[in-house]
């Protein structure tokens, strides 16, 4: 997988969006595979976000969640 964005280290694994789409993975940092994916489009769908460059770009680590953003984005989302 190429184009990794913003990499986040959770419960042992590298998660991180993949550039241009709204997609995340958690990678096994000892084997470098992709253990995980989450599909986020639902999340704020494309067509409501202006532009093809306002793109899932944001993942910040909280003591019992994760929030979530975009490029030019105007809304951040908490996840469980």
């Amino acid at each position: 997988q190429n184009q990794l964005n913003e990499l986040e280290f959770m419960n042992g694994l590298v998660c991180c969006n993949i550039w241009h789409s709204d997609h995340i993975i958690c990678v096994d940092p000892d084997t470098g595979e992709s253990v995980r994916e989450y599909d986020m489009s639902s999340l704020w769908p494309q067509e409501n976000r202006g532009g093809h460059e306002n793109v899932l770009n944001g993942i910040a680590l909280g003591r019992n969640h994760v929030l979530l953003t975009g490029k030019r984005w105007d809304r951040m989302y908490l996840v469980d």
